[in-house]
């Protein structure tokens, strides 16, 4: 009686042990959705102007437009957990809440996934309409974008056979590898000023300027928006102080995909301030035939242009002998000048 009763109690022991084996698999099975391990890699050698600190990768299916989203400060590659099923996949550095002049919007949608600049006041420029936007330089942004990533049947179940600890080795797939570019444009600005020494200071404002980038299309937006040039720095001739010019640079997002490069579709808005540091003359230009992308590669636009008009001989404030400055302050009373062009 007693070797049976052992043999009953090891029948129920080994039951019991494939029960819960079984149970164990099943839980398995309906507490991990059926999906592959995989791996974007990403090389950042063609982003010349920083290395990023952390990355975004975001997978979209083709099938149902679901989004999983990466976020690693592992810049080389990026770990995400796929359904069997074909992606669009998506890389941009750091992460969209590391940015303060850009927003990054519909990232949960692929088609309408971009990045644009952020909106800013200004004390001294007045806008024109109500629809139009003074933005932010924007900081530097990388990204690729790339279609075709496949998640196999089989790479789903060797995820899922490790998971089980089912004995066998797993393999790293990658399904797509990124090679991220700078989407940010420079745009270098110059002004040939005939009677520059009468100059005290400058600012001016461009409109008709991208709003940003859409990351499927690879196109920059329609939508337009305008910045502020603040920063201009003096150069006379040496062989004549009354001829020079002034040039400036900032950051933008290039020049709206459909820009058909006629002068009204931007305006140059600049303001100059003579050195009785009461006269101010105010000027509208046309320029969106004279913005010329003189380097596709690295996104370089340039915007050169005479002014057409010679600064007025005026009485320097306190009889000083002129000077430039670059601080952008209330300048007080207006003049207006009508001024040919």
């Amino acid at each position: 009686r007693e070797a049976i009763m052992k043999k009953y109690i090891i029948s129920i022991i080994i039951v019991a042990a494939t029960l819960l084996v079984g149970c164990n698999h099943k839980d398995l099975c309906y507490h991990h959705p059926h999906t592959a391990k995989v791996r974007v890699d990403v090389d950042w050698s063609e982003f010349k102007q920083e290395t990023p600190t952390g990355m975004t990768v975001i997978a979209y299916s083709s099938q149902d437009d679901k989004t999983v989203k990466a976020l690693t400060n592992d810049i080389g590659r990026a770990y995400l957990n796929l359904e069997a099923g074909s992606y669009n996949t998506l890389s941009f550095n750091q992460s969209s809440s590391e940015f303060g002049s850009v927003e990054f919007r519909n990232l949960e949608i692929c088609a309408e996934a971009e990045v644009i600049s952020t909106s800013q006041s200004s004390r001294w420029y007045k806008t024109r309409n109500e629809i139009e936007r003074v933005v932010f330089q924007p900081e530097w942004v990388a990204t690729d974008f790339q279609e075709g990533a496949v998640v196999t049947d089989q790479m789903v179940k060797e995820s899922m056979d490790h998971l089980a600890n089912v004995p066998r080795s797993i393999t790293e797939y990658v399904i797509a590898n990124h090679t991220p570019k700078n989407i940010v444009y420079t745009l270098y600005a110059k002004i040939n000023i005939d009677g520059i020494h009468n100059l005290r200071s400058a600012r001016a404002a461009l409109s008709g300027m991208s709003e940003g980038y859409r990351f499927a299309s690879g196109l920059y937006k329609n939508t337009e928006v305008t910045h502020l040039m603040e920063n201009w720095k003096m150069t006379q001739i040496s062989a004549d102080p009354t001829r020079g010019y002034i040039n400036d640079k900032f950051y933008c997002f290039g020049l709206p995909d459909d820009h058909a490069a006629l002068s009204d579709e931007n305006i140059l808005h600049l303001e100059l301030l003579l050195v009785d540091n009461e006269t101010i003359l105010k000027f509208d230009i046309p320029v969106g035939d004279l913005i010329v992308e003189v380097d596709p590669e690295n996104l370089i636009l340039c915007l050169e242009l005479d002014l057409g008009y010679t600064l007025p001989d005026v009485k320097p404030e306190g009889g000083a002998e002129g000077g430039f400055d670059v601080t952008v302050e209330d300048w007080g009373e207006e003049e207006e000048y009508d001024v040919p062009l």
